[in-house]
């Protein structure tokens, strides 16, 4: 089951709250630590992605290693948010994270092409597809 609730700055988070008992139940085993799906909104550019740094930052947790960004409804980003979402990537992994995103809209996509930043990131095309390569059906 996913739940939705809103949060600071508004930004979107998905939780997942399978329990290890449902997940038997369904016949489905995670593979790796719970994530969260945070949806920003808008535009992202060297403020508004430094906010979000900060957000997905105290996210993560010992719970809480993978965070997986749904850009559906970012509208622009500009090369000043592409450089702080690097630096987010590094905070990330330096806190033992993971960062992938998904939903990029064809200038996002643009962006991350011409920059190669489709080599440093795992970009999924939706919440499913990131969804379907961290579970494994048990049956």
């Amino acid at each position: 089951m996913i739940t939705l609730f809103a949060s600071k700055m508004g930004t979107l988070k998905l939780t997942n709250i399978l329990t290890d008992d449902l997940k038997q139940q369904l016949g489905v085993i995670y593979m790796k630590n719970n994530f969260e799906v945070i949806r920003p909104t808008g535009i992202l550019d060297s403020v508004n992605t430094n906010n979000l740094r900060r957000d997905i930052l105290e996210t993560i947790n010992d719970e809480v290693k993978i965070i997986l960004l749904d850009f559906q409804d970012i509208t622009f980003m500009n090369s000043s948010g592409l450089g702080a979402l690097v630096a987010t990537l590094k905070a990330v992994k330096a806190e033992g994270g993971e960062l992938a995103l998904c939903s990029l809209s064809d200038q996002v996509r643009i962006i991350f092409e011409l920059s190669r930043m489709e080599r440093i990131f795992k970009v999924f095309e939706d919440v499913n597809e990131f969804e379907a390569k961290h579970f494994v059906n048990a049956k």
